[in-house]
C-alpha cells in the first residue's frame, strides 16, 4: 500500500509527468542511437567478420551520438521539469531523477559534461543553490 501512496504523491506533484517525459525524450532516443542499427545489418547477407565490424562501429558511433544528444537534452529537461513542479517538491524531483538515472548526483563529473548556454547555466545554478538550501533545512 505504501508503494501506491508513493506513486500517487509523484503523480499529484507533477514529478511523475516530468520523469516520464525525461525517460521518453532522453533515455529512449539514447537507446535507439546505441542499439538502433543492429536489426538492419544483422539481417543483411554479410560474412560474420563484416557484421562484427558493423556492430562495433555502430556501438562506438551510437555512443558518441548518444553522449552529444544527452549533453544537450538533459539541460532542456532540467529546465522543463523544475518549471513544472512546485518549489516545495524540488528535492523530491531531484532524488527521483537521480534514481531514474536521468541526472547525475550533484557535483559529479557527468554534470560538467552538460552543454548549457550562459542563461541556462545561471538558472540551473540557482536551482542547485535552492536545492542545497532545502537539503540543509531538511
Amino acid at each position: 500500500m505504501s508503494e501506491f501512496k508513493a506513486w500517487a504523491k509523484l503523480y499529484r506533484t507533477g514529478i511523475l509527468k516530468a520523469l516520464v517525459l525525461g525517460q521518453l525524450c532522453i533515455n529512449l532516443p539514447i537507446l535507439i542511437f546505441i542499439f538502433g542499427g543492429f536489426p538492419f545489418f544483422l539481417k543483411a547477407n554479410l560474412d560474420w567478420n563484416w557484421k562484427l565490424v558493423l556492430a562495433l562501429s555502430n556501438l562506438s558511433l551510437g555512443y558518441l551520438l548518444a553522449k552529444l544528444y544527452w549533453a544537450r537534452m538533459i539541460t532542456w529537461w532540467r529546465l522543463k521539469a523544475f518549471s513544472w513542479v512546485d518549489q516545495e517538491h524540488w528535492l523530491l524531483l531531484k532524488d527521483s531523477a537521480e534514481r531514474a538515472y536521468l541526472i547525475y548526483p550533484q557535483f559529479e563529473a557527468g554534470e560538467a559534461s552538460e552543454k548549457r548556454s550562459f542563461g541556462e547555466a545561471e538558472v540551473i545554478s540557482e536551482i542547485n543553490e535552492f536545492l542545497q538550501h532545502l537539503e540543509e533545512v531538511v
